[in-house]
């Protein structure tokens, strides 16, 4: 998420994590319709249940509906 030159590459957690949710909606034959992901500056996601709507929140930029 944050760039943080004491962590080496390879333990970034971030691309762990995102590695790891890709393989699990392989396996489970979920298609992946949009991702939000790279660069280092963190976001907040809201999902709405009743739409389907996912809201990215970035500070500093505008908000990004997937």
């Amino acid at each position: 998420m944050i760039a943080n030159p004491v962590i080496s590459e390879s333990r970034d957690i971030s691309a762990k994590n995102v590695a790891a949710v890709k393989k699990k909606l392989g396996e489970l034959h979920i298609p992946l319709l949009a991702e939000e992901v790279g660069e280092h500056y963190p976001r907040t996601v809201v999902f709405d249940t009743s739409s389907g709507v996912m809201r990215i929140i970035t500070s500093g930029r505008e908000d990004r509906m997937l």
